[in-house]
């Protein structure tokens, strides 16, 4: 009985993840202690006495909101960041990509019909990183020899845009996954150069998905802000964005001006996204808490106190990851055991090979 067994797995997991939580709470306890000096951890717990602790550790209500930021991250991204790239002249309207991909005169088969394509997932495994993370959708006009099956051969790239990001390269990789319709080749294809048109869309993202409610007053909102800006927010994302482009790679194929303009629309797109993230941040907080409480909290998030445990956020967040996992990993193992000792979990005998078709020469 499937449903049965769902109930009792989630018991188990419920069950296991409960026998955990003491060495958990262990666990997090030494965390904070090796990282932390005895002077710090103490004004910790002072804080939560002071109108300022429920602003610096807040509450489920708050929490979850903040949690919501970072889905509305990538669309902003992308929107501001196709803008700033377009801005350089590389996007093309919609006339001149129809004039791009019309072939020119003397190719044999201009419209082709096809019985195989790529699929969405082929194409969005080749499809070049930047230019999904910018938003921005891809056309290549290709220029191939049919093949006496249909396939395609000698295929090069006619045209690609946005030009020079890799897109050209990129289209090349799916060319085993077309495959003419009988018909076309019954009628003379074979041997014959053919147009294909290769897209490559852009990612379908929400349009962000979390509006934070509105400020109890306009001083409230301009606190958030000061408070906002007074943990060194700004500065800790250009740094953590100027990381994330340093390991951006150029895809083979592209043109180092072309990749360079890419980039650096990224950088800009993700810098906006991060600011207007951080307004969020400050909307939450000027709807969630008093002029007293927001004072209070700037005040701290100003103090050695403050800083110093700032100074080591990125060895605890990198910490408390690890603590997670082990702690997923915990209790799935757990879990399995005490399933199995109610449930007979012996794997079933492997089943007889089947005997092997004739291997396939084309890519699936």
């Amino acid at each position: 009985m499937p449903g049965l067994s769902a109930r009792r797995a989630a018991e188990a997991l419920r069950t296991a993840g409960s026998g955990r939580l003491p060495e958990v709470r262990r666990l997090y306890g030494e965390l904070f202690a090796s990282l932390y000096s005895e002077a710090e951890l103490q004004a910790l717990v002072a804080l939560a006495e002071t109108p300022a602790g429920a602003v610096i550790v807040p509450d489920a209500h708050v929490a979850a909101m903040i949690d919501m930021l970072p889905r509305n991250a990538w669309p902003a991204t992308q929107k501001a960041g196709r803008a700033a790239f377009c801005r350089t002249g590389r996007c093309l309207s919609d006339a001149q990509v129809i004039k791009l991909l019309t072939p020119e005169d003397g190719v044999g088969v201009p419209s082709p019909v096809w019985s195989e394509t790529p699929s969405e997932a082929q194409i969005a495994r080749v499809m070049p990183p930047i230019g999904a993370a910018l938003g921005l959708t891809g056309y290549v006009r290709m220029t191939c020899r049919a093949t006496g099956e249909g396939l395609l051969d000698a295929c090069k790239v006619a045209a690609e845009a946005p030009a020079g990001l890799g897109y050209g390269v990129a289209a090349l990789q799916l060319v085993d996954a077309y495959r003419l319709a009988g018909a076309q080749v019954a009628q003379g294809a074979a041997g014959e150069t053919v147009a294909v048109i290769q897209a490559f869309p852009a990612p379908e993202l929400d349009e962000g998905v979390f509006t934070p409610p509105p400020p109890r007053s306009d001083v409230t909102l301009a606190m958030a802000r000061e408070l906002v800006s007074a943990g060194d927010t700004e500065a800790d994302d250009v740094r953590s964005i100027d990381a994330q482009i340093a390991e951006l790679q150029p895809q083979s194929g592209s043109d180092p001006e072309a990749w360079a303009a890419a980039r650096s629309a990224l950088r800009e797109g993700m810098l906006l996204a991060a600011a207007a993230a951080r307004d969020e941040l400050a909307r939450i907080y000027a709807a969630s808490f008093s002029e007293v409480q927001l004072r209070e909290a700037a005040i701290y998030a100003r103090g050695p106190v403050s800083r110093g445990i700032q100074a080591r956020l990125p060895e605890f967040t990198a910490a408390m990851a690890a603590l997670a996992r082990y702690y997923t990993d915990a209790i799935s193992e757990d879990a399995g055991k005490i399933f199995c000792r109610a449930h007979d979990c012996t794997p079933p005998p492997p089943q007889p090979a089947a005997a092997n078709p004739e291997p396939s020469t084309r890519n699936p």
